[in-house]
């Protein structure tokens, strides 16, 4: 029964995702040649830091994911882990399988620039604007802004995406 669930769930979200996103059912099939997860880098100084959080398109749920080329200088910071990672998509640090709606621009940010540009991506799917200024998320806040401290990585831009609405009522997801 389990398994009958899982695979209606998996087909419902697909198939939602195919009517209003396109390729989002093709995802799985270009995963199948991803190459495996990165080793972790020396966290640059001089790094262009910028911090990305919020809920929806933030959180890895864009589709299809953008393509595995990336510029070199074009870094992620796993909070979680306490780590800079090459960048890729899905981004660590934030929930969801899919893209990040700043992959565009970071790209062509990175293409053109000479220092490293380091993306710090901790949103969260379905959270509330609340859950984030007061629990359970302002939590996760302060962890990652004291851990880019202790690491002296201070952000020199916020990004905040809140989505299409304010889901709701606060402190329904963890701070995972």
């Amino acid at each position: 029964m389990a398994l009958l669930l899982g695979a209606a769930g998996w087909i419902t979200g697909r198939a939602g995702g195919l009517i209003s996103h396109g390729l989002v059912a093709l995802q799985p099939l270009l995963d199948l040649g991803a190459p495996p997860p990165p080793a972790a880098l020396a966290c640059p100084r001089a790094a262009l830091v910028m911090l990305s959080f919020g809920q929806s398109n933030a959180a890895n749920s864009v589709r299809p994911r953008l393509g595995r080329s990336w510029p070199a200088n074009l870094l992620q910071y796993d909070w979680r882990r306490d780590r800079c990672l090459p960048y890729r998509e899905p981004l660590a640090g934030s929930d969801g399988q899919g893209g990040h709606s700043l992959s565009p621009l970071l790209r062509q940010l990175a293409a053109g620039s000479s220092r490293p540009v380091l993306l710090v991506a901790f949103a969260s799917g379905s959270s509330s604007v609340r859950d984030w200024a007061y629990w359970p998320l302002a939590g996760r806040q302060a962890l990652v802004l004291e851990r880019l401290r202790r690491r002296q990585l201070a952000p020199a831009l916020v990004f905040w995406h809140q989505g299409e609405s304010d889901a709701g009522p606060p402190g329904v997801r963890g701070a995972g």
